[in-house]
């Protein structure tokens, strides 16, 4: 993949032998790319709008593969539901004008092992757990083991996209937690979680 600016397969070695497999994470960068994510891509205009066409169509062919509707290319979505944007919105400020949350509900928790599951939630409203468990893939790494412990310093500013006030006074930057589904809001989600090492 490394000889190519915006590769998106690789190759695999299978019991048949190597093969050129599509990677669905390289698909979403480069979607993402396209976008202006990490600085976007120096090329011409008329070359990303193949480039464009060329991800919707493999953005196709991995929801036929996973049989799933909702891998959709992030873009040309936002007049089908304009009423998720303003019920998200009304969310948000109804979130806001809430009491400040708990400060120490932010504080990493004691002797969480994964033992005993990653996400618990308490009877007052505290969600806490891990994101994953050392030495097990990641389940978005199709063919491929990439583990936590692999990733390194994993950099959480664009998880940690929102603010909130907490009751001794300060702020804290939040983002949204996902469980069991892919990394959009797609109903599974929970507002105002904290990733800490």
């Amino acid at each position: 993949m490394a000889a190519y600016k915006l590769g998106i397969a690789d190759v695999y070695q299978r019991e048949d032998g190597e093969r050129l497999e599509i990677v669905p994470r390289a698909v979403f960068a480069v979607a993402g790319v396209l976008l202006g994510a990490m600085g976007g891509v120096d090329i011409p205009e008329e070359d990303k709008d193949r480039l464009r066409d060329r991800v919707e169509h493999l953005y196709e062919r991995l929801a036929d593969t996973f049989d799933d509707p909702a891998i959709r290319v992030p873009w040309g979505h936002e007049q089908e539901e304009p009423e998720t944007d303003d019920l998200e919105a009304s969310a948000w400020s109804e979130f806001q004008s809430l009491p400040p949350l708990p400060a120490a509900w932010f504080r990493e928790p004691e002797g969480l092992g994964t033992q005993d599951g990653p996400v618990h939630v308490t009877d007052d409203g505290r969600i806490y757990g891990w994101v994953a468990q050392k030495g097990v893939s990641h389940d978005g790494y199709t063919g491929q083991c990439v583990t936590i412990d692999q990733l390194g310093d994993v950099d959480t500013s664009y998880f940690l996209r929102s603010r909130v006030r907490l009751d001794d006074g300060s702020e804290t930057r939040v983002g949204v937690f996902t469980m069991k589904a892919g990394h959009d809001n797609d109903g599974t989600d929970v507002a105002s979680t904290r990733a800490v090492r």
